[in-house]
């Protein structure tokens, strides 16, 4: 919550990396609820931050969100 914070505050949430990063981060240590909330808000979304998604709901058995994301 510190790292995203700070991300907020030094104005990095336009930062397809960052913000890839903290998708990333939140689906790894299972806060899958808040990676789709930052993916949402991003403007210019590329194949890293879909792939990001996908990885996350793939590692916390959330298969039909995969799939949905997937389309």
């Amino acid at each position: 919550m510190y790292i995203h914070q700070r991300v907020v505050e030094d104005d990095f949430a336009s930062n397809v990396v960052v913000m890839n990063a903290l998708i990333d981060m939140y689906a790894k240590y299972g806060s899958v609820e808040k990676a789709p909330k930052l993916f949402d808000k991003m403007h210019n979304v590329n194949k890293v931050l879909w792939k990001a998604m996908i990885i996350g709901y793939t590692q916390n058995n959330f298969s039909k969100k995969v799939l949905e994301t997937f389309k």
